[in-house]
């Protein structure tokens, strides 16, 4: 492993640590004063995950009486079901949120109703399944959004953070499609320690170390019709992390298109590598190592079937 991959690693690894131990703490502290195995024949298929079932609207920002000035306000006092909705006019939201209960958060349009985390460590924590988070940009923090989150959508959202977009540890069965992550000295999204059954798809990455990053044991992810471009280093990493799928993206301008390390039984079909115009199988090359290992080496998988021109996506 070269030492700046190294050091990207043990960053990731430390940041996460401290992103853990400073969520636990706002729980602690809010509990306290009252509150598919890849088809083998390629083919992905988008599993549907609706919102939670309709409940109470809570408005924030806008004219309406008795409207919230503050998401977090909105987001504590809602139940269940309930969606917050968040008006632009009022746009920036300066601070950082917490969703700890299953409800839908909509911003009125993710151009224009933005979430500032005030330099903070991430924008938006969250810690629940069957949320909704759409509409929004989220900028200003190490990382748009991080936590634990089961049966969750996030889309049409755009994440401006210099760390990460989106960073989820031992999440599973999430759908996160038609995003735009602009920066990341980390990654675009990340999957971190034992994430699975995600699907991320038709999102534009770009301007990111790693475009996408799988670490520790991520399996059965599918990650499909994502364009990935102008990477700094890879459009996609994967780090001991097995039986996923990466089928049909576009990598487009990257130093790096695709690496892994320790991984295997990964699925690579039908994507477009603009440093390939071939049509027989493109290589991936990474490294393997371990106990029994004297030395790296070197380790070769493929695409079968690269496409030959960008997907419209």
């Amino acid at each position: 492993m070269r030492y700046k991959d190294l050091y990207i690693r043990q960053s990731l690894e430390i940041w996460g640590k401290v992103m853990i131990r400073k969520g636990l703490a706002v729980v602690v502290i809010l509990l306290f004063i009252g509150m598919s195995v890849v088809p083998s024949t390629g083919v992905v298929l988008k599993e549907s995950y609706q919102p939670v079932s309709s409940g109470a609207t809570l408005y924030v920002g806008g004219s309406g009486p008795g409207n919230y000035t503050r998401i977090q306000d909105a987001i504590d006092d809602s139940n269940i079901g309930d969606t917050v909705f968040v008006y632009d006019d009022s746009s920036p939201y300066i601070g950082n949120l917490l969703m700890d209960k299953s409800i839908n958060l909509i911003g009125e349009n993710k151009e224009t109703t933005v979430i500032d985390g005030g330099y903070d460590i991430q924008v938006i924590w969250v810690e629940a399944r069957g949320i909704t988070i759409s509409g929004f940009t989220l900028q200003n923090a190490d990382t748009g959004l991080f936590g634990n989150m089961k049966n969750c959508i996030v889309s049409d959202n755009i994440f401006s953070c210099p760390q990460a977009g989106i960073a989820l540890l031992k999440s599973s069965n999430n759908q996160i499609f038609n995003n735009e992550v602009v920066s990341g000295h980390v990654a675009g999204i990340a999957f971190l320690y034992a994430s699975y059954r995600n699907q991320v798809f038709d999102n534009t990455i770009r301007n990111t170390y790693a475009g996408i990053y799988l670490t520790d044991s991520c399996i059965f992810n599918k990650i499909f019709s994502n364009t990935i471009k102008q990477c700094s280093e890879y459009g996609i990493w994967i780090y001991e992390s097995f039986l996923n799928s990466v089928n049909k993206n576009n990598f487009i301008d990257n130093e790096c298109s695709a690496y892994f390390e320790n991984s295997s039984f990964n699925l690579w079909l039908g994507n477009y590598w603009d440093d390939w115009s071939f049509s027989r199988p493109r290589p991936i090359n990474g490294t393997r190592y371990g106990p029994l290992l004297k030395t790296t080496d070197p380790w070769t998988t493929y695409d079968w079937h690269p496409a030959q021109e960008p997907y419209d996506i």
